[in-house]
């Protein structure tokens, strides 16, 4: 379900010719978030604990970060950090529909800020 909604989501997206960089968290930070909470669960299972439905805090730290350094729009520092946590947090709680709630957290602060 997680790739049809993210290929679906993309293809979507370009339809409508909407600046790509926008996306840039969603194309960085759930990658960066499986990638680093793998890692970090192979070199250092017993400080890498999951923490809601198998997502690790090594993760979902890296999907703040990720997400908090390509926000490509401007907005505030408050704004910004505001919306790295929420991605964070529905990437954590989104299940297979993750890739989605990251997308709409970073277009409701790109709607916002705009």
């Amino acid at each position: 379900v997680g790739i049809t909604v993210y290929l679906c989501l993309v293809s979507s997206w370009f339809a409508m010719e909407l600046p790509p960089l926008v996306l840039a968290p969603l194309f960085f930070a759930d990658p960066a978030g499986a990638v680093v909470g793998k890692a970090c669960t192979r070199a250092f299972p017993r400080y890498n604990r999951a923490w809601f439905g198998g997502k690790t805090v090594a993760g979902t730290t890296a999907v703040f970060l990720v997400t908090c350094a390509s926000i490509t729009f401007e907005c505030s520092m408050p704004m910004r950090l505001a919306i790295a946590v929420s991605a964070a947090v529905g990437e954590s709680i989104g299940g297979e529909y993750d890739n989605l709630v990251i997308a709409l957290v970073v277009l409701g602060g790109w709607w916002t800020c705009a």
